[in-house]
């Protein structure tokens, strides 16, 4: 991924740890991926896209109880559920990051 300017995102929009949403992120705001466009179009196939901006051009909000942590969120990181949701969540955009890679791919000839 880092080849390719971008890295895995996850951040907050407001303070007090509320509007939380993952991506990707740009490496370097001034040089966007090639894989850009192909990556929205996989992401958008998952996730509802909102909240992108210049350093971060493919984004969603995450879906309740994650998106304001709150005493939900605090029961899920105790109790390992968080834990989980990440990783199904991380694993899922690994696969997206890898269909957007493989049909940018300039084909063999």
């Amino acid at each position: 991924m880092d080849l390719l300017g971008l890295r895995v995102a996850v951040g907050f929009d407001r303070k007090e740890w509320q509007e939380c949403w993952f991506g990707f992120a740009r490496m370097d705001t001034e040089k966007p991926s090639a894989i850009e466009t192909r990556l929205g179009l996989e992401f958008g196939k998952h996730f509802k896209r909102t909240g992108e901006t210049k350093y971060v051009p493919v984004a969603a909000y995450w879906e309740s109880p994650y998106r304001g942590w709150w005493y939900e969120t605090l029961l899920a990181i105790k109790s390992g559920q968080f834990a989980k949701d990440l990783e199904a969540r991380l694993k899922t955009m690994r696969e997206i990051f890898e269909r957007a890679r493989a049909s940018s791919a300039p084909s063999g000839g």
